[in-house]
Protein backbone atom coordinates (compact mmCIF):
# COMPACT_ATOMS: atom_id res chain seq x y z
CA UNK A 1 0.00 0.00 0.00
CA UNK A 2 1.77 3.02 -1.22
CA UNK A 3 1.46 6.02 0.98
CA UNK A 4 -0.27 4.76 3.57
CA UNK A 5 0.79 4.77 7.23
CA UNK A 6 1.66 1.89 9.24
CA UNK A 7 -0.74 3.03 11.85
CA UNK A 8 -3.41 3.14 9.58
CA UNK A 9 -2.31 -0.70 8.43
CA UNK A 10 -2.71 -1.88 11.73
CA UNK A 11 -5.56 -0.15 12.96
CA UNK A 12 -8.24 -1.09 9.98
CA UNK A 13 -6.09 -3.84 8.65
CA UNK A 14 -7.24 -5.25 5.24
CA UNK A 15 -9.55 -1.78 5.31
CA UNK A 16 -6.63 0.19 4.46
CA UNK A 17 -6.41 1.17 1.14
CA UNK A 18 -10.19 1.56 0.91
CA UNK A 19 -9.52 4.22 3.42
CA UNK A 20 -6.98 5.67 2.05
CA UNK A 21 -8.72 5.36 -1.48
CA UNK A 22 -11.43 7.72 0.30
CA UNK A 23 -9.19 9.99 1.73
CA UNK A 24 -7.31 10.84 -1.48
CA UNK A 25 -10.92 11.07 -3.26
CA UNK A 26 -11.62 14.29 -0.78
CA UNK A 27 -8.01 15.43 -0.76
CA UNK A 28 -4.60 14.16 -1.44
CA UNK A 29 -3.53 17.14 0.80
CA UNK A 30 -6.29 16.36 3.64
CA UNK A 31 -4.85 12.53 3.31
CA UNK A 32 -1.15 13.76 4.09
CA UNK A 33 -2.24 15.80 7.19
CA UNK A 34 -4.67 13.02 8.35
CA UNK A 35 -1.93 10.79 8.16
CA UNK A 36 0.68 12.47 9.56
CA UNK A 37 -0.94 13.97 12.72
CA UNK A 38 -3.99 11.99 13.51
CA UNK A 39 -2.49 8.53 13.03
CA UNK A 40 0.96 9.08 13.17
CA UNK A 41 1.55 11.40 15.93
CA UNK A 42 -1.67 11.05 17.78
CA UNK A 43 -2.49 7.05 17.38
CA UNK A 44 1.15 6.48 17.88
CA UNK A 45 1.41 7.89 21.34
CA UNK A 46 2.06 5.63 24.74
CA UNK A 47 0.14 5.57 27.60
CA UNK A 48 -2.87 3.60 26.39
CA UNK A 49 -3.61 0.58 23.80
CA UNK A 50 -4.62 0.70 20.63
CA UNK A 51 -8.04 -1.04 21.43
CA UNK A 52 -8.98 1.68 24.09
CA UNK A 53 -8.26 4.53 21.69
CA UNK A 54 -10.49 3.37 19.08
CA UNK A 55 -13.00 2.87 21.56
CA UNK A 56 -12.69 6.33 23.12
CA UNK A 57 -12.91 7.60 19.66
CA UNK A 58 -16.12 5.80 18.93
CA UNK A 59 -17.64 7.09 22.06
CA UNK A 60 -16.35 10.44 21.00
CA UNK A 61 -17.76 10.22 17.16
CA UNK A 62 -21.09 8.93 18.95
CA UNK A 63 -21.48 11.80 20.92
CA UNK A 64 -20.64 14.09 17.62
CA UNK A 65 -22.96 12.12 15.52
CA UNK A 66 -20.18 12.01 13.15
CA UNK A 67 -21.20 8.54 11.12
CA UNK A 68 -19.07 8.01 8.29
CA UNK A 69 -16.36 8.44 10.39
CA UNK A 70 -18.31 6.42 13.31
CA UNK A 71 -18.50 3.66 10.42
CA UNK A 72 -14.77 4.10 10.12
CA UNK A 73 -13.44 3.70 13.42
CA UNK A 74 -16.04 0.34 14.20
CA UNK A 75 -13.92 -1.30 11.78
CA UNK A 76 -10.58 -0.23 13.52
CA UNK A 77 -12.11 -1.41 16.82
CA UNK A 78 -13.09 -4.50 15.66
CA UNK A 79 -10.44 -5.19 13.69
CA UNK A 80 -8.19 -4.33 17.62
CA UNK A 81 -9.98 -6.85 19.07
CA UNK A 82 -13.27 -5.51 20.13
CA UNK A 83 -16.32 -7.39 19.76
CA UNK A 84 -20.35 -6.33 18.24
CA UNK A 85 -21.29 -6.56 22.24
CA UNK A 86 -18.97 -4.10 23.68
CA UNK A 87 -19.82 -1.63 21.21
CA UNK A 88 -23.78 -2.65 22.26
CA UNK A 89 -23.04 -2.50 25.71
CA UNK A 90 -21.11 0.89 25.19
CA UNK A 91 -23.88 2.83 22.99
CA UNK A 92 -26.69 1.41 25.64
CA UNK A 93 -24.58 2.98 28.33
CA UNK A 94 -24.26 6.38 26.26
CA UNK A 95 -27.94 6.72 26.31
CA UNK A 96 -27.62 8.31 29.82
CA UNK A 97 -24.46 11.07 28.16
CA UNK A 98 -25.51 11.64 24.76
CA UNK A 99 -29.05 10.42 24.32
CA UNK A 100 -31.30 8.33 22.57
CA UNK A 101 -31.17 9.73 18.91
CA UNK A 102 -26.85 9.50 19.00
CA UNK A 103 -27.26 6.17 20.49
CA UNK A 104 -29.96 4.79 17.70
CA UNK A 105 -27.97 6.36 15.11
CA UNK A 106 -24.83 4.38 16.49
CA UNK A 107 -26.74 0.99 16.72
CA UNK A 108 -27.89 2.05 12.87
CA UNK A 109 -23.74 2.67 11.78
CA UNK A 110 -23.46 -0.45 13.46
CA UNK A 111 -25.68 -2.66 12.30
CA UNK A 112 -25.15 -1.28 8.59
CA UNK A 113 -21.49 -2.28 8.98
CA UNK A 114 -22.49 -6.08 10.49
CA UNK A 115 -24.08 -6.65 6.85
CA UNK A 116 -21.09 -5.52 5.01
CA UNK A 117 -19.26 -8.52 6.62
Amino acid sequence: MENTSQMIQKLYGDYSSQLVDRLNDLSPELNQVIQNVAYEQFWNRPGLDLKTKSLITVTSLVALGKHEQLKIHMRGFLNCGGTHSELENVFVHLIVYCGFPAVMNAFSVLKELSSEQ
